[in-house]
């Protein structure tokens, strides 16, 4: 009887049961990243370069759309006349100075990743599991952006911890994370809440999640409705159009991802009047 020992044949233990001449892409990926680094240097340099990075790939193309100002994707603005009050480069510093503060989260993090049963081994969960996984965290994260976000437009939250992301009331993509360095951590505790109650199975369930937030972050500031936005699908989606009423008004429609908690809370009845007329003015337009 063969003996399938990974420390005789040399293969490394984080393998498994792995066939490495049968991965995936993703696997192989993986692969190539477990090879190189320590699990501790997954969780915090690898992370925080693949956060960084994604953060630039999805703001970068709304950079452009600003300072071109292309008529296709124009026409769809919400706030056609209205500027964005902070410059660009005041904006990219304080994101940068934000991320960075991601770092030191992930070093006091991985001690709990590790205590809840993240693997950093080489099997990997399935894709509907990552997804799904991804969506209950972004219920769960919901919650918390709506009540801290709520908090933060009392006089004290808004004057001490607040004010600095509304310095763009016409928001823009790469403007999703910009604000004050407190804010920053304290609204992005809420991505560690689901994982940490729900569980993450492996380090690329984290990056899964990551992303989708990132996603969501960055859409719903865009500033953009467009015809083929989510929220013209998924009815409880707040998307750009929610989001944007926010930043227009400094008041209501202060949940991140879906409606509910505005409509159940009645933080929302601005924007619904708001609706209303701009429904009845289409209306007339096609009379």
């Amino acid at each position: 009887m063969a003996l399938n020992n990974n420390h005789t044949s040399g293969v490394p233990e984080w393998v498994g049961n792995v066939d490495l001449n049968n991965m995936g892409l993703d696997q192989q990926f993986y692969y190539l990243i477990r090879s190189n680094f320590s699990e501790l240097e997954i969780t915090t340099t690898v992370s925080i370069f693949y956060i960084f990075f994604l953060y630039t790939i999805l703001s970068l193309p709304w950079y452009f759309i600003k300072v071109f100002k292309p008529s296709f994707l124009y026409k769809y603005k919400l706030q056609q006349k209205e500027e964005e009050k902070q410059t660009d480069w005041g904006c990219i510093l304080q994101l940068v100075i934000n991320h960075l503060l991601i770092l030191p989260m992930l070093y006091m993090g991985y001690p709990v990743l590790k205590w809840v049963g993240v693997s950093y081994d080489l099997a990997l969960p399935s894709w509907w599991d990552m997804l799904a996984r991804s969506m209950i965290f972004l219920v769960v994260e919901d919650a918390w952006f709506y009540w801290v976000h709520r908090f933060m437009h009392t006089d004290f939250g808004y004057n001490y911890i607040h004010k600095i992301h509304h310095e763009y009331q016409t928001p823009i993509g790469y403007c999703s994370s910009y604000a004050s360095c407190v804010e920053f951590i304290i609204l992005g505790i809420g991505s560690f809440i689901g994982p940490f109650l729900f569980g993450c199975p492996h380090i690329m369930s984290w990056w899964v999640w990551m992303t989708v937030r990132q996603i969501e972050a960055i859409d719903c500031h865009t500033g953009f409705h467009f015809p083929w936005s989510l929220c013209n699908f998924l009815p409880f989606y707040c998307g750009p159009i929610h989001h944007d009423h926010h930043h227009k008004t400094y008041n209501g429609n202060y949940a991140s991802t879906f409606t509910w908690w505005d409509w159940m809370c009645g933080t929302d009845k601005g924007y619904r009047l708001w609706l209303e007329k701009q429904k009845k003015k289409q209306e007339k337009k096609v009379e």
